[in-house]
């Protein structure tokens, strides 16, 4: 059986586990309707980091950071925090350049990327208009779309800046799903999420017929998914094959 639903075997325990660190609402008892597919295959390897070095000022980030991301793979990003896991990850994603080094990008690869602090967003758009400037579309078929990611009307026609972190993570993840993104960098994006937000969003990234790399501090998330490990310490970057607890046992092992 295939190591990944194995781990899926857990899932109860996992979901007692989190209960005293997630508020669950006792409105919302629908699920949100996140179904990730790319709208191009995209070549077998995806990114390529050589020799990447970061700096802010006089302050080092990262450094000499070498490695390949390919097709398919599940990939986690872990570390202390301000390790400068997020650096990497807006340096993968093509949102900051490195100080020195290259980063090379598969032609077909078409990247999405949901970062921490929703940056890309106008706060002054609606969730309704921010959807259609994303994906042109009638008002009624983006006000249907936003309804199947749990937001009343009345959310709909509140400006972005004015959301709270469990709705703008749900519009990023709508935005995602507009994409077609075939290559997905997710800096935590479980944080702010209800446990069914959390299930729908590990399946369908487990489903996702393209290639994740997910930053994460929920080990559930990253034991479940990933096939490799990142560990972003003192400004290396350290590979791990398998996921969360191989991770975890193969530091304890050094």
């Amino acid at each position: 059986m295939n190591e990944r639903h194995i781990k899926a075997a857990h899932e109860k325990q996992r979901q007692i586990d989190r209960m005293d660190k997630v508020d669950r609402p006792v409105f919302e008892r629908r699920k949100m309707a996140l179904e990730l597919r790319p709208a191009e295959r995209g070549g077998q390897r995806i990114v390529r980091l050589r020799d990447v070095s970061m700096a802010f000022a006089e302050d080092p980030v990262l450094l000499d950071v070498s490695f390949d991301v390919y097709r398919r793979e599940r990939l986690g990003v872990v570390g202390p925090n301000g390790a400068g896991k997020s650096v990497l990850g807006r340096i993968v994603a093509g949102a900051l350049e490195p100080t020195q080094g290259d980063r090379w990008i598969g032609p077909s690869v078409r990247l999405g990327y949901l970062e921490q602090g929703f940056q890309d967003q106008d706060p002054a758009l609606t969730s309704v208009e921010t959807v259609r400037k994303a994906k042109p579309m009638y008002e009624g078929e983006a006000v249907a779309l936003l309804a199947k990611f749990l937001f009343r009307y009345d959310q709909m026609r509140t400006p972005v800046g004015s959301l709270s972190g469990g709705e703008r993570t749900r519009l990023e993840l709508c935005l995602l799903m507009l994409s077609g993104a075939n290559c997905l960098v997710l800096d935590e994006p479980t944080n702010h999420l209800d446990i069914e937000s959390m299930e729908v969003l590990e399946g369908a990234v487990e489903s996702f017929d393209g290639t994740a790399i997910l930053i994460s501090h929920d080990r559930y998330l990253l034991d479940r998914l990933c096939d490799r490990i990142l560990e972003v310490r003192d400004g290396r970057v350290t590979t791990f094959e398998g996921g969360y607890d191989d991770w975890v046992n193969a530091r304890a092992a050094v």
